[in-house]
């Protein structure tokens, strides 16, 4: 399903702007100057994805509906709330430590799934993308280098 999705023309232009984003933040990880040029040279995912964390959840969460019966339709949704809620927090955790791990092979291994939805969830954009991703950055770490100069003063 998210496979399908994907190809839609609306979500396929939103996954080319978080193929831009991901290629802008590896660039940025690896410490090279911030520029189309060499954002362009990085991979289109990244240690990180909300995508895919969203993704992971939403399918453990429909896995788990079926095992509610609820008296009404409040009482199904707040217990429907509940499991997106609870899965969320749960699926964090190992979701997280696997996001931080060092890459070895049984991370690399187990990462395969989540790498799988990460490709499935993002495109390789065109240069006017990655040059909004990069301009984007730029802002917004501006922003940041300004509000840590000005709480120094």
């Amino acid at each position: 399903f998210v496979g399908l999705t994907a190809r839609l023309r609306v979500v396929n232009r939103l996954n080319m702007y978080r193929g831009a984003i991901n290629q802008v933040l590896n660039c940025y990880e690896a410490r090279e100057e911030i520029s189309v040029e060499n954002a362009a040279q990085y991979p289109i995912i990244g240690r990180r994805s909300e995508c895919a964390y969203l993704s992971i959840v939403l399918i453990l969460s429909m896995a788990l509906f079926p095992l509610l019966h609820p008296s009404g339709i409040l009482m199904g949704a707040l217990q429907r709330i509940a499991i997106v809620l609870g899965v969320a927090a749960i699926a964090n955790e190992p979701i997280h430590a696997m996001e931080c791990a060092e890459m070895t092979l049984p991370v690399r291994i187990i990462r395969a799934p989540y790498n799988l939805l990460q490709y499935m969830t993002c495109a390789k954009a065109h240069p006017q993308m990655l040059e909004v991703a990069v301009c984007a950055f730029n802002a917004v770490l501006g922003k940041i280098t300004e509000e840590s100069e000005n709480d120094h003063r």
